[in-house]
């Protein structure tokens, strides 16, 4: 299993290279102007450059402060909402409809309602995060209650267990799996609500300059930006991998 492992990770690195080395092959003979995709070897000077300016680390800062702090909301409220709503039906009849709604709603049409009751601080990019982020967290958490072995709560319920018991014991190790599932794609879903929010003017993080580099052509520092903001999302998913590998060792998906 190990071997099969190491060979979907060199084959991933090879394809990659691949793409990379036939990128800076079309760019470099003109194929395609580097001014609509970069060319790889000056992405990378300008990477550099970013790494070596204080605005670059301040920028990611701004971002990041919005972020983490909308995703950690997300996270602490969304888990035992999504539990609660999982053993209670007639609350769940009446919030998946607000549940589903959030899910599915543009936010980038209502950002300027964001702005009017938030102002354009570090306030609007963290509501529209904890929203943004919420919502799929809650869903999986929910629909994660409703796989849970009946006959285990009977059981449970025999031996005098109480609700809350169940729920702690029984139905929110089961539902792990699932929540870190939820947290996963929660992941993606903040950083796009954080940039987005900041080329819209919420801030001056790295969506700011992503607009500003956009709106100017430099295509290389715009790419440089988005490997950034690829591998902040890769890291993240590696870490709550890791943790959940930790916490739910019995889970072998």
């Amino acid at each position: 299993m190990k071997s099969t492992k190491n060979k979907y990770i060199w084959i991933s690195i090879l394809t990659v290279a691949i793409v990379i080395f036939l990128w800076e092959l079309v760019t470099t003979i003109g194929l395609i102007k580097p001014v609509y995709i970069g060319t790889p070897h000056v992405i990378l000077e300008k990477l550099l450059v970013m790494f070596s300016q204080k605005s670059f680390y301040l920028a990611l800062a701004n971002s990041f402060e919005s972020f983490f702090f909308g995703f950690f909301l997300a996270i602490v409220i969304g888990v035992p909402l999504g539990l609660l709503l999982g053993i209670r039906k007639k609350a769940a009849q009446i919030a998946a409809p607000f549940i589903f709604t959030f899910n599915t709603i543009p936010y980038i049409a209502i950002l300027p309602l964001f702005i009017i009751w938030f102002g354009i601080g570090t306030l609007a990019k963290t509501v529209m995060v904890f929203l943004m982020a919420s919502a799929p967290i809650i869903i999986y958490t929910f629909d994660s209650t409703k796989t849970v072995d009946k006959g285990l709560i009977m059981m449970a319920k025999s031996f005098g267990k109480t609700e809350i018991s169940n729920l702690k014991n029984i139905i929110f190790y089961h539902s792990l799996p699932y929540i870190f599932s939820g947290i996963r794609v929660a992941v993606g879903r903040g950083l796009i609500a954080v940039i987005v929010a900041e080329i819209y003017g919420l801030g001056k993080g790295i969506g700011y300059y992503v607009s500003y580099y956009g709106s100017t052509l430099q295509t290389d520092r715009l790419m440089a930006l988005v490997i950034v903001v690829l591998f902040t999302n890769f890291l993240l998913i590696w870490f709550i991998n890791k943790v959940k590998k930790s916490i739910v060792f019995w889970d072998k998906n």
